[in-house]
């Protein structure tokens, strides 16, 4: 008897299979890539041989019916090289802080931006480090009185439409940065400034609050009926002849004190 016999088979398969597959096709493999069906199996002896799981599959099969769904699949993958990223392809992954300290943090970012023109970088990466310096200020006040950042600024932003200075131009470097630090994570949050939430269809929130659909049974003030609105101007009209007002005072007295020591005009 064989302990762990499935990742034992698996870990000789691997060893084994670079060469066969050179000899067989020509090259050799960089990632070997295996599927298994979520609904049937965890995929223990994969992690077991460490594999990793990169997720499951969207559930739409290839040679399936257009519209048919097919059950998920997990897909792992094993490197059988260290060097598998470039040997693909792809770019090395980035640690998270790594090239964002303030000196280093604009030519790093934004220096390999394609504007057509190396001064349009070089006034970008000038604009950038100015901004981070203030992240708060505006351009002027970032700039602390210097004039010629300020209006190198307003005529770097001064392109025509044909221009190569747009926003994803300008973004390009930082965008692949950042992309290149989220493959070193496990798990990435992607957050977008002002998203709103609303939980007031969710069941675990009834109770905790107005909902639409608590506002729908929730009575509306009445409006002024209009025999209640006549009854009060009539009302009015009534303490208007009678000189009092609506507090029971003479109306000449509020408005000029005692009539004693007043003359009424």
């Amino acid at each position: 008897r064989c302990r762990c016999l499935a990742s034992k088979v698996l870990g000789q398969v691997l060893r084994r299979l670079p060469g066969d597959f050179r000899q067989r096709y020509g090259y050799r493999p960089a990632v070997v890539e295996t599927f298994c069906d979520a609904s049937r199996h965890a995929g223990t002896c994969f992690r077991a041989a460490n594999f990793t799981c990169l997720g499951q599959t969207a559930g739409r099969g290839r040679f399936a019916p257009r519209g048919q769904r097919v059950p998920a699949k997990r897909i792992f993958v094993y490197p059988l090289c260290s060097d598998w990223r470039r040997v693909l392809g792809t770019v090395e992954p980035l640690a998270v802080a790594e090239g964002l300290d303030l000196d280093r943090f604009a030519a790093n970012e934004f220096g390999r931006a394609p504007l057509g023109d190396v001064r349009l970088s070089r006034r970008l990466v000038r604009t950038a480090s100015m901004q981070a310096a203030a992240p708060s200020a505006s351009i002027p006040s970032a700039a602390q009185g210097r004039r010629a950042l300020v209006k190198g600024h307003y005529r770097f932003i001064d392109q025509p439409p044909d221009s190569a200075v747009t926003p994803q131009n300008m973004l390009a470097p930082h965008r692949e940065r950042t992309l290149r630090r989220m493959q070193g994570e496990p798990v990435v949050l992607c957050l977008q400034d002002g998203t709103d939430l609303n939980f007031a269809e969710h069941p675990g929130c009834v109770g905790l609050g107005l909902s639409p659909a608590t506002a729908a049974r929730r009575p509306r003030p009445r409006a002024a009926q209009p025999r209640a609105a006549a009854r009060w101007a009539a009302s009015s009209d009534r303490r208007r002849r009678a000189g009092r007002s609506r507090r029971g005072k003479s109306i000449r007295t509020a408005r000029w004190g005692c009539p004693c020591t007043r003359r009424w005009q």
